[in-house]
Order: C-alpha cells, then structure tokens, then sequence
C-alpha cells in the first residue's frame, strides 16, 4: 500500500518581508511560499494523500521538481506519514505529548536548532525610551500604606532567610567548590525531604512542582570540583549520588563555553546546573499548561539552589539560554521525551554581581 502524508500539526505559515514562510519548530529548514500553487497543494495535504497523486496533477515538466519538494517537506518534518488506521506517525512518537504552542516556545527559547537571535540583542534601541521605569506611579487617592515587618510589626520570617533574601545577588565567580559543599547542596535544593506518605506514593523535595509530578533532572557540568573527574553528571535525589554521563571531552566543553558566553566570564564556570524535563511525565495530566508548569517548576528549583548557595556562601548566577539540542547528543535522550529547559552557575567565590 502506498503510504499517505498530511501536513503536520507543528507547521505554520508566518509573514515576513520576504513573504509567508512555511516552517516548523522540528527543523531549521524554512520555505518561502511564492506562489498560489504551493498553496493550494499545502491545502490539499490537509487530508492523507499519496505522492503519486499530488505528482499526477502536475504537468510532466513540473512532476521531478514536486517531487523533490515533497521529499523535503518530509525530510523537514512538515509532512507526517498517517498509517493504515488514519493514526499520525507524530501522534505515535515521542511528539504526541507535545502541543504546538509549547514546543514552539521551547525550541525558540533554546540554542540548537534555533537560528533567530536570542539574547540581549537591544532590538528597541533607538525606538523606544532606553530603559522603561522600574517603579510606575501610583495615584494617591488609590494607595494604601502597609506596615513594614520588624518596623510597625513583630516579622514572623525567619530572621536568617530575611538575610538572604536581602543580600541575594546573581554572582560568577571561578572557584571551585570542594565535593562536600556541592553534596551538601544538592542534597538541601534537590534531594529527597520527604518519603512517601500512606497517601502519596511520591516523595517530596524542596521545591514544588506541579501535581507533584517532578519530572525535572539535575545534570552536572563539572570542571572542577574536589577529586571529582571532569564530565557530565546525573544527581540521583533518591540515592543522592552523581551517575557519570560523559567523561570531558570537546562536546561536553561546548556546553561550557556556552555557559561562559551566557554569563558573560573571562574564564571558564568551575560548575554549570542544566535542569532537564521529562515532558511526558507532566503533559499526560495537563493540558495547555504542561510547558508552562515545568518552566515554573525549573524556576522555584533555581531559587531554592540559590537560596541554599547563599546559605553555604557560595556563589550562583541563573543564565538566560542553552543548547538543548547540544544537551541531547550529549545525554543520548529523545529531544522529545527529554531535553534542557534552564542552566545556573555555582561557584565558591563570586567575582562579580548584579
């Protein structure tokens, strides 16, 4: 039997100057549509169809570039392959706990396959004012004064959490820590608080997560670290133990130069946090927010390893982007299943702050 395509549910068309691109958040391969015959033949791919009969309608001079161009649209992952049963080969996959809107999203935030300028690039430099006001002014009559705790009031707050919260600052630094200190702060962030309750089967951490589902990973970028050899590490909470990914090698250091170029150091971070999600453990409960949670996720673990970092007097610093597509070779997990959503220095010694 022939097999039979239709247009996959991650395509879009986007306007540019150029005129509509038809791409995909699963490849870097983008086509500029600049005719109405690529659009009628997308309209047609909306329903499962046969090569051989796209190719037929063509006249005999157009059919070898059709062809072509339909291989390419496969190869680009615009087309997905529907079985004898009507089911998609994207809904079969590792794609089927993915929605279009997250997976867009991600793979726009994330080195790799993204080749649009991501980072502080200043695009509204010269448009709009330099930089908006921080506090915006409040009408008077609308305003209502409150007390400000250990002033007015007896605080309730731990006085050392008020400390830290106080003195917080994203630090780089380039000491190394010692393996007791990093131990010591993975088991307070990451490790496992809790074990499981007559209700729950499900031990608890520091941070939350949503429906108590935690489906993030803390890997471990280290370059120097005690007596620890330089690689790729898995934190095992449950066993609180560091399983070896990769020995260092010239990938793996691409990762840190990534995390340097991020934060912006001179020299190279002694150790860099990447946190991974395993997004199918998250979007088989929820819908239309599966993304969004592991992103909130990943960012209360980041404050409660910087929390705890203050606490120790270490350094850390959260940064703004990385290589997932990078991570994945590295890790050998399913881009789909499993990949980076957020990176963190920590260090012994900050060097500079904001």
């Amino acid at each position: 039997m022939a097999k039979k395509y239709r247009l996959s549910r991650f395509a879009f068309l986007q306007s540019s100057a150029e005129g509509f691109v038809l791409m995909t958040p699963l490849s870097t391969l983008r086509f500029v549509v600049k005719n109405d015959s690529i659009v009628r033949l997308l309209f047609q791919l909306r329903e499962p169809t046969g090569f051989a009969d796209l190719i037929q309608s063509a006249n005999d001079a157009a059919r070898p570039t059709l062809q072509r161009f339909l291989l390419e649209l496969v190869g680009a992952g615009l087309l997905t392959m529907i079985d004898d049963t009507g089911r998609s080969e994207e809904d079969s996959n590792s794609l089927a706990c993915w929605e279009f809107h997250d997976l867009l999203f991600h793979t726009r935030g994330r080195a790799g396959r993204n080749h649009s300028p991501v980072g502080a690039t200043y695009r509204l430099k010269g448009t709009l004012p330099d930089e908006p006001e921080c506090l915006e002014p409040v009408s008077a009559d609308i305003a209502v004064s409150l007390p400000i705790p250990g002033r007015h009031f007896k605080a309730t707050c731990g006085p050392e959490l008020i400390v830290r919260l106080k003195t917080r600052r994203s630090e780089r630094g380039v000491g190394s820590l010692s393996q007791n200190q990093l131990a010591e702060l993975l088991y307070r962030s990451c490790g496992i608080q809790a074990s499981p309750s007559k209700r729950d089967d499900r031990p608890r951490r520091a941070y939350p997560s949503g429906g108590g589902l935690y489906p993030l990973r803390v890997y471990l970028l280290i370059h120097s670290c005690g007596e620890l050899a330089p690689g790729l590490f898995l934190y095992n909470a449950y066993q609180h133990s560091l399983a070896s990914v990769v020995p260092w090698n010239e990938r793996v250091s691409g990762l840190q130069r990534d995390a340097q170029m991020a934060a912006g150091m001179k020299a190279p971070p002694p150790i860099v946090i990447t946190i991974s999600s395993r997004f199918r453990r998250t979007a088989w409960k929820y819908e239309g927010i599966a993304y969004r949670l592991m992103l909130l996720e990943a960012g209360a673990l980041m404050q409660t390893v910087s929390l705890v970092a203050g606490s120790m007097g270490l350094a850390s610093c959260f940064l703004g982007c990385g290589n997932a597509d990078l991570f994945t070779e590295l890790t050998g997990t399913d881009y789909y299943m499993e990949t980076s959503i957020a990176e963190m220095l920590v260090s012994a010694e900050g060097t500079s702050h904001d």
